[in-house]
């Protein structure tokens, strides 16, 4: 049995099975009586866990990332999640240090993954926001595991992907939108980054299933810059392409476009979904400017990248599958209240 399953058995975490295994650290009497249960039972041997640990050093765990204080908070959830795993492994040889890009300056990709190498890592967790940049970013940094989070390049190969299934969150989307607005003549999707992998196909799986389902619906795939002058340029989108029944936002900028729809005077028309619980979405939600919020769990996406990243450098435990695709909340205003 591995030190995991123990873990997992016992409902506890790996750090918390290291202490009792090796008598350090305060464990309630409960939980050691629970894992030494599980040790008696499945034949177990502490001494086969001090074996695994392979060499007698700190491992760094590289995480690129864009900077904490953008898109609205984002980022600081996947941030959450490392920092969750940290505490679990802090008696466990595992270092976690950031390197943040910005995702409108392709060159400080490159900066990022320097700044790691120094660091010297031995392995990362990536969010490859810019496809050829982090493809490059990687290749710099031959023979070093990677693991995915928030978004995946179909042709990498990282050791495992935490990422969530854009496209099926694009059909979930649909399927919303569809009940918000039974009698809807046309949709779009709004995209505001346009080289971004995971909102191509979120809008692709939105696309997809209204034409597959809904073919007298009219549905458009729009980019959209939402950084200035976002009022004049929805004005001009919806003169050129009409005023539609619903608007899917593919990330965490739905409160920014549903914000300018109410101030257009064009809210009550308009059914909009968008992306990513962050606060603001929340408050849109709760506001009753926004309609619905896809949910992608970034905060575990990055534990079990973290976790996965330790078992692998540290107890040399490859995870059985690369994909791991994490589930996705469906969040509307009653769901949303705090």
């Amino acid at each position: 049995m591995k030190i995991s399953e123990i873990a997992k058995r016992a409902g506890v975490s790996i750090g918390t099975v290291d202490r009792v295994l090796h008598n350090r650290g305060r464990v309630s009497q409960e939980n050691i009586d629970r894992i030494m249960a599980i040790v008696r039972e499945s034949g177990y041997e502490p001494n086969q866990y001090a074996r695994s640990l392979r060499q007698n050093r700190e491992y760094v765990i590289g995480v690129m990332i864009p900077a904490l204080g953008t898109e609205y908070g984002y980022w600081t959830q996947v941030a959450e999640g490392i920092e969750r795993a940290g505490g679990e492994l802090r008696t466990m040889q595992i270092r976690f240090v950031f390197s943040f890009f910005d995702r409108y300056d392709p060159a400080s990709v490159a900066h990022a993954v320097g700044a790691l190498a120094e660091q010297h890592a031995d392995a990362l967790i990536v969010a490859p926001l810019l496809g050829d940049e982090m493809r490059n970013a990687i290749a710099s940094m031959p023979g070093i595991p990677y693991a995915f989070v928030d978004s995946s390049l179909p042709d990498m190969k990282p050791i495992a992907d935490f990422s969530q299934n854009p496209m099926s969150a694009g059909v979930v989307a649909a399927r919303l939108m569809y009940l918000l607005r039974p009698s809807a003549r046309s949709v779009m999707t709004i995209q505001p980054h346009k080289k971004a992998f995971n909102g191509e196909m979120r809008a692709r799986g939105f696309i997809g299933w209204m034409r597959d389902n809904a073919d007298d619906v009219d549905v458009r795939q729009m980019h959209l810059d939402i950084r200035e002058h976002l009022r004049a340029s929805l004005e001009d989108l919806f003169s050129r392409e009409g005023i539609p029944d619903g608007v899917f936002v593919v990330n965490d900028a739905s409160h920014i476009i549903a914000g300018e729809l109410v101030a257009l005077g064009l809210k009550e028309r308009i059914a909009v979904i968008g992306f990513d619980m962050v606060d603001d979405n929340r408050k849109a939600l709760v506001d009753g400017h926004v309609d619905a919020i896809i949910s992608q769990r970034p905060s575990d996406q990055a534990y079990e990248a973290a976790m996965t990243l330790y078992r692998l450098l540290v107890l040399g435990q490859r995870p059985d599958a690369v994909m791991g695709h994490t589930p996705i909340d469906i969040f509307i205003k009653e769901n949303s209240m705090e």
